[in-house]
């Protein structure tokens, strides 16, 4: 069963994360210890956006 989430939502960044750690090994990100942010502005509906990926080892941590 297919699912939508609201882009940049709570529900899309922990679907994301699910979908990350589920297709992606440590080994394949080299255990990498990282971060990476983006910031979208003149979003629909107005304000702004924040999305932060990180991963400890190769492995995903957190989005945001």
């Amino acid at each position: 069963m297919s699912e939508t989430f609201k882009y940049l939502s709570p529900e899309w960044a922990e679907e994301g994360l699910k979908r990350l750690k589920a297709q992606i090994p440590a080994e394949k990100m080299h255990n990498v210890t990282t971060s990476m942010s983006n910031i979208y502005t003149n979003c629909p509906g107005g304000g702004e956006r924040y999305l932060f990926i990180g991963t400890e080892q190769g492995i995903f941590t957190r989005p945001a």
